[in-house]
């Protein structure tokens, strides 16, 4: 009985030892937050809101987290972070990490395209009623290949994650839009 119950113990210990070993779901959105502040910089699109920073609508799109998103590694020290918009969960978002370079590998964000109405004679400082797309849209947010050095994620590796995720939602329409780190400033 003794021998059951130490092996049950052990069992145990090495499950919590191996799953601290994964970085947290803060630690992933974290190196995020980071990396693709200094990467989108101020670069906007017209997601969830027109003309908003592509870093918000990222980041805002995590706030509630995605639990079929798990922390095991995509490849070493690669891993994935997807989650909700709060109060709005039809809008989404995904990302993929190298947590041993601190990059973001992609990003991907399910919107609905909020965008101002055009309104002949308005000047461009009136306020203008905005509107949405009755279908969403997936923005594929592609970084430059040279983030990839030290991992084996090949970039149709990263598409085909970024698209399985996607599937699991309504069809949307799907853009994928190559990044440059830096280039946003």
């Amino acid at each position: 009985m003794r021998r059951f119950i130490l092996a049950g113990l052990l069992s145990a210990i090495q499950i919590v030892c191996c799953a601290t070993d994964l970085p947290s779901r803060n630690d992933r959105v974290s190196v995020l937050a980071k990396d693709a502040q200094y990467s989108l910089g101020h670069r906007k699109m017209d997601l969830l809101q027109p003309h908003e920073l592509i870093v918000d609508a990222l980041l805002t799109s995590l706030g509630v987290p995605d639990e079929q998103t798990g922390p095991e590694p995509i490849a070493p020290n690669v891993f994935a972070v997807g989650g909700c918009r709060p109060h709005s969960c039809d809008e989404k978002a995904f990302s993929i990490v190298d947590m041993a370079e601190n990059k973001v590998l992609l990003a991907a964000i399910r919107h609905f395209h909020c965008h101002f109405e055009q309104q002949s004679g308005a000047r461009k400082k009136d306020k203008r009623p905005v509107s949405c797309d009755a279908s969403p849209t997936i923005s594929i947010f592609l970084f430059e290949p040279e983030r990839r050095s030290s991992s084996s994620v090949t970039e149709e590796n990263l598409l085909n994650h970024a698209r399985e995720w996607g599937r699991r939602f309504d069809p949307a329409e799907v853009q994928i839009v190559r990044v440059k780190a830096g280039a946003g400033k």
